[in-house]
């Protein structure tokens, strides 16, 4: 996780087995700006040696994270451990403060805990700050705290937590925490996608009441709650189309068009796409491109229906006059889609620029990074993070993935509403006000974010791909300079209490109580004073 952070973060990181710590010349650590444990305990005998030579690094001015906690009792003077009760004590989850992790709230956890889990109670030394902790119901022990020590810094994070790709923004939080001052690159970007929309409708009811038509659900009650949500926070959605929900996977296929697609299902269409939004294709039909049981027979099956949605996809653009002919965004069914599937979609859709699924995999939905497709040449991948009307859904993988990559990717369903475990028995009024409270969070912290299509998306992250980020600490200010890419943004952490003075580059947001700066660099060096 801590490689997919520096990537994402734009910076330089070397990697050191624990087994080359005793071959490290005298101050060789002294080059770099911070050093990273991600591991809770080193080899016996090893430990003792490397906590002296860690402590000092660290009193010379040095910085370290502890991002896994750290068992060896020797490291523990330099993160100011006072003691550690390893009586484990249940907790509900953890909290944390909105001065460390940016638009969190001491009322929700950002980590939840699985039932039964506990975590020894910790106390640290005088002088420490701490950040996090473990939530009420439980010990309410320290678990993530800084401290001086000497000329340096130490930050430690109590526990594995980390350790999951949905953490990685609180990984970077804590690196920089313990670097102060510091920064790391940031994508700057807010995308919403919209699945199985616009469809087929039959004008038949729906529901457990049978009281509703799916033309009444959608069209009359459905969008008009959230299209004054997504108007409300300025969302550039991204609309998934998919043709049909006939499952035959074997041809003879049925024309795309042949059922559900009469005037009611243009005219919503026609709704949802009257902003002139980009369009993304969800399938011919909603089987996974994938070979197996619940999915194709073969290649050539998959081909012969994604021949037929790329003759109807631009039949129904027509005739709602959309600002598109043919998709440039692939989003897969059910979030699965296997190479083989990936290579026929790309066959049959050469003008595609991205294909999505989910950030965090999981069951057979597989987990994408905001990379290089490695089946389709010159297609990007485009993880969605979190799904649903409430941010309690998916609470750390928004928070973290806001922080890294830097990015807001999202997405909801029109019938969400009539599933059990997705509607949560929630009327449509209910997701509408618990969407606009999400958006609401993450507007408060994140004002700035770029607006996108999902095809933009794709565009910057090809162009940002070879970007690096230089950073330079120097006596109250720290110098930015983007390289090989120039419009990159980045996320500085400095001393809290102070305002920042910026120069060289654009500033989208700055707090002084959080030490919080977010700039957008160009072609100058950016100068981050306080």
């Amino acid at each position: 996780q801590t490689l997919w952070v520096a990537r994402y973060g734009r910076l330089d990181i070397v990697l050191l087995d624990v087994f080359e710590l005793d071959r490290l010349p005298y101050r060789w650590l002294d080059q770099y700006a911070a050093v990273v444990l991600a591991a809770p305990s080193l080899p016996i005998g090893l430990a003792e040696r490397f906590a002296k030579v860690l402590d000092g690094y660290v009193r010379r001015g040095g910085a370290v994270a502890a991002l896994a906690g750290m068992e060896d009792q020797a490291f523990w003077p330099v993160f100011g451990i006072g003691r550690m009760d390893w009586a484990e004590q249940p907790f509900t989850g953890i909290v944390c403060d909105d001065t460390f992790v940016p638009g969190a709230s001491p009322d929700e956890p950002v980590f939840v805990a699985e039932q039964g889990e506990t975590l020894p109670t910790l106390v640290p030394e005088e002088g420490a700050t701490v950040f996090c902790r473990g939530a009420r119901g439980g010990t309410n022990t320290p678990v993530a705290f800084a401290r001086t020590h000497g000329a340096g810094r130490a930050f430690y994070w109590h526990g594995g937590h980390l350790a999951s790709k949905a953490a990685r923004g609180l990984l970077l939080l804590s690196i920089l925490e313990a670097a102060l001052p510091a920064a790391a690159g940031f994508l700057n970007a807010h995308v919403f996608f919209v699945d199985d929309c616009p469809r087929p409708i039959w004008d038949e009811p729906v529901g457990a009441g049978n009281d509703i038509t799916d033309r009444e659900l959608y069209a009359d009650r459905w969008w008009p709650e959230v299209a004054s949500v997504l108007a409300r926070h300025k969302v550039k959605p991204t609309f998934a189309l998919v043709l049909t929900y006939d499952n035959v996977t074997k041809p003879p296929l049925r024309p795309a068009l042949a059922d559900g697609w009469g005037e009611s299902a243009y005219d919503f269409a026609r709704r949802v796409l009257t902003g002139g939004h980009e369009v993304a294709l969800h399938g011919y039909n909603h089987v996974s491109l994938a070979i197996g049981p619940d999915g194709w027979p073969t290649r050539e099956a998959m081909e012969a229906a994604l021949r037929e949605a790329r003759s109807a996809f631009p039949a129904v653009m027509a005739k709602v006059q959309a600002r598109q002919s043919l998709p440039l965004v692939y989003v897969a069914p059910h979030n699965v889609i296997d190479p083989t599937g990936k290579k026929a979609v790309c066959t049959i859709f050469p003008e595609l620029s991205a294909i999505a699924t989910v950030y965090v995999g999981e069951g057979e939905a597989q987990g994408q990074e905001f990379l290089a497709d490695m089946d389709c040449p010159g297609v990007i991948d485009l993880p969605r993070v979190s799904a649903g009307y409430f941010l309690a859904d998916d609470a750390l993988e928004v928070t973290s993935a806001l922080v890294s990559p830097g990015v807001f990717a999202h997405f909801i369903h029109p019938d969400d509403v009539l599933d059990q475990t997705r509607g949560k028995g929630k009327t449509i009024a209910d997701e509408a006000a618990g969407l606009d409270r999400l958006l609401g969070r993450v507007d408060a912290a994140y004002p700035f974010l770029r607006r996108m299509y999902a095809s933009e998306l794709a565009g910057e992250v090809k162009r940002l791909e070879a970007a690096r980020l230089e950073v330079t600490r120097q006596d109250r200010s720290i110098r930015l300079r983007a390289r090989r890419a120039s419009g990159m943004a980045a996320i500085a952490r400095i001393p809290r209490g102070l305002e920042a003075r910026v120069s060289g580059c654009e500033t989208l947001f700055a707090s002084s109580r959080e030490g919080r700066v977010h700039v957008l660099l160009g072609q100058s060096d950016c100068i981050i004073g306080w």
